[in-house]
């Protein structure tokens, strides 16, 4: 399991998964580990308080796969799409317009992977019966493909209420994230 700076930006500042992978990412590049949780200054102290109350072991929250099996793999992607952000150069060919299963379905003919789609970053392969989130929630947030998921499976609208507020957040995010430039 490899974490990326990429990936520590999806994560909450100061949470507990965050502490963990920080720690591996410094780690990784030979350096002191150095993030505080909760108020604890000592980054070992830090870390080891971090690990103990994570809901889950921050390897599940990197290289995850979901289950898509009994679902439409063109509802996948649209769904996916709905919910995805624009980014960076990306918002020179962003389209708001939602993603409908027939379109998605021609999409799938073309290939199966998709890198970014309007401009909206994807980093997905849709074929088999799981998906690896790793390169989606590296820059749409981590449990996003599950949510989105989840949503597909309890209420089979590729663009629900929930979807729209999932890609409005994020949308509003990626502006923040350009007007820091």
């Amino acid at each position: 399991m490899s974490i990326t700076k990429s990936f520590l930006r999806t994560l909450q500042q100061g949470s507990a998964e965050y502490v963990v992978a920080h720690a591996k990412f410094q780690k990784k590049r030979g350096r002191n580990i150095a993030a505080t949780f909760c108020g604890i200054r000592n980054p070992k102290k830090a870390l080891i308080a971090a690990r103990a109350v994570m809901s889950e072991p921050i390897s599940k929250l990197v290289d995850g796969d979901v289950s898509i099996t009994g679902l439409n793999k063109a509802d996948v992607l649209a769904a996916l799409y709905n919910t995805a952000r624009p980014q960076g150069m990306g918002f020179m060919h962003y389209d708001p317009t939602p993603m409908s299963r027939e379109v998605a379905e021609k999409l799938l003919e073309q290939g199966k992977y998709f890198d970014y789609l309007l401009g909206r970053v994807m980093k997905t392969q849709i074929e088999g019966d799981e998906i690896s989130v790793h390169g989606f929630e590296m820059d749409n947030g981590v449990g996003t493909v599950q949510q989105v998921i989840d949503e597909l499976r309890e209420n089979g609208d590729v663009n629900s209420a929930v979807i729209q507020r999932m890609h409005v957040g994020s949308t509003v995010d990626a502006i923040g994230e350009i007007a820091q430039w």
